[in-house]
């Protein structure tokens, strides 16, 4: 399976913004945890992508496009792994208790 391409940064923003994505970089903490999660997710929740971006060389002038790696995910995936640890002023109001663990050193 051959994989998307986008021609420059902002081909890969508007397409993101468009379609509710978020994206990490390839090479960041970021894409290797994401990179884990993809493993063990549904196929189809994140997708690896490559962006042409410029890349300066020696010579006056000269800018070669090289391909970066990326991938990319639902936003609803981000928010869900954001979400709020339950306080124990939640616990009570909606008659939940959670299992606290014993502390062991």
């Amino acid at each position: 399976m051959q994989r998307r391409e986008f021609a420059d940064q902002k081909a890969l923003r508007e397409y993101a913004d468009a379609h509710d994505l978020s994206y990490v970089w390839e090479g960041t903490n970021a894409f290797a945890k994401r990179w884990h999660l993809a493993q063990v997710s549904r196929p189809g929740e994140y997708e690896l992508v490559g962006v042409r971006s410029a890349l300066h060389g020696s010579g006056a002038g000269s800018v070669q496009r090289v391909l970066e790696g990326l991938m990319m995910y639902r936003r609803a995936c981000t928010e869900s792994s954001r979400a709020p640890v339950p306080s124990r002023q939640t616990e009570s109001a909606v008659g939940v208790q959670l299992k606290h663990l014993p502390y062991v050193r």
